[in-house]
This record gives C-alpha cells, structure tokens and sequence, in this order.
C-alpha cells in the first residue's frame, strides 16, 4: 500500500486478489485471509490490528473495510488538527508582534497629543449655567 493512497482500494484489491486464489483452487481460512488484508497494511494503522487481533473480532471483508474506513478517517482527522496547531500558533504569534508595535505608536501619539498646560475653561459654559438658572426661577 502507497504512504499517501486511500484504503478503500488497496482493501478492495486484495479482496479480489484472495478470491480470484480462491478460483484457482487454493481455499484459504477466512481468518488467513483476513490476517493477509491486515499485513498489507501501514504502519499508521498497527494500533488497529493490535486491537483487532487482541479483541479477537470477527469481520467480513465488508465490516473489514468500513473498520478501516473510519481508522483511515481519524488518522487523517488527527494530522490535519496537529498542522491547524502548529499554523495557528505561528499566527498568533505574529498577531502580538502587530499589538506590541501598535502599542508602541499609539503611545508615541498619545504623547504628542496631549497638551502640555491645563485644560482652558470655555465661558459659554459658565454663562449658560447662569441662564438656566434665571430661566427656571421666572
């Protein structure tokens, strides 16, 4: 079996290749050829067959595949999440180096911004107080 290929075919393949011995005459227990469909396998799926051989299961080659289907799906499953770990650590990463030199510029602005004196009372503000006052006394 391929490193990189799907096992649906390769389990598919050696299906037919075990019967066809079959029609040449050479009958092979199931649980032979079960063994067989097995070993062709990656190294990726030896905690699959450690577990199958400890639980001692019975499985038709159909059951066989839909097993291996699913191993096949959660050790594609549990790759993609370490590499989506390590590129979302790599970009949060260069998001707080963006946030520490936007706090750097925003406190060399703030700086400039602020006024060096006091605040200067605005005179409206005082006179309007007063009207007010004299309004709601009438």
């Amino acid at each position: 079996m391929a490193e990189c290929s799907s096992i649906r075919p390769h389990v598919l393949k050696m299906i037919e290749l075990i019967e066809r011995l079959g029609q040449l005459g050479l009958a092979m227990d199931h649980e032979l050829s079960i063994d067989l469909v097995l070993q062709s396998l990656l190294d990726s799926f030896s905690q699959f067959m450690l577990n199958f051989h400890m639980n001692r299961l019975e499985a038709t080659f159909l059951e066989l595949l839909n097993m291996l289907n699913m191993v096949e799906w959660s050790i594609r499953k549990d790759k993609g999440s370490l590499l989506l770990v390590s590129s979302f650590e790599a970009h949060t990463k260069q998001q707080k180096k963006k946030a520490q030199k936007g706090k750097k510029v925003k406190s060399q602005n703030e700086k400039v911004l602020k006024p060096k004196r006091g605040v200067k009372k605005d005179k409206e503000k005082d006179i309007l107080p007063s009207l007010w006052q004299t309004w709601a006394l009438e």
